[in-house]
């Protein structure tokens, strides 16, 4: 229908490396987990990324077809605590 969409992280001059981190927020019903579910599928085709993920409202639902491929899932506040 048009042009592809593009995701990709800031880059940091300091570390000369793009972000290794993303918070994704908004409105019920915007999509975030549709844009993410496109993001997460861009980063399983790529050899050098470990994929970690935190969800503490909709994780099983979010995440369910990536589980076999990400390396660490938390489903709850505490585990996304933990993990950070």
């Amino acid at each position: 229908d048009g042009e592809p969409e593009q995701f990709g992280l800031p880059f940091d001059e300091e570390t000369k490396r793009n972000a290794t981190h993303l918070l994704v927020a908004g409105m019920n019903g915007s999509a975030k987990s549709t844009g993410m579910a496109l993001a997460i599928t861009e980063a399983l085709t790529r050899h050098d990324v470990i994929g970690w993920a935190v969800d503490p409202s909709k994780g099983q639902q979010t995440f369910a077809p990536f589980l076999p491929y990400l390396d660490w899932v938390e489903m709850t506040q505490a585990g996304g605590e933990e993990m950070i």
